[in-house]
């Protein structure tokens, strides 16, 4: 809706109304992965197509499972070395 934004900027109440947010095809596929099969086939998945967001929801799934383990390395993977 950026037509609506330039047309009177000064007067936008909602941004979050005027801006569509789209996944992209890997993280739409690697987030249906990681509810069809184990962690590891997923993390095999996501060596293969390596990115510090798809690292992220592996970290964020296993921790859910209580898979620290596997947590820890995907948090090592994307370099987030607080979340260790």
């Amino acid at each position: 809706m950026l037509d609506e934004i330039l047309k009177d900027p000064e007067d936008i109440k909602n941004i979050s109304e005027m801006v569509t947010t789209y996944e992209a095809k890997i993280l739409k596929d690697t987030r249906d992965y990681l509810t069809q099969v184990t962690l590891k086939d997923a993390i095999e998945y996501v060596e293969k197509n390596p990115h510090p967001r798809l690292w992220r929801l592996v970290a964020e799934t296993a921790l859910e499972k209580m898979n620290l383990n596997l947590a820890e390395r995907a948090f090592v993977k994307m370099d987030n070395y607080h979340g260790v």
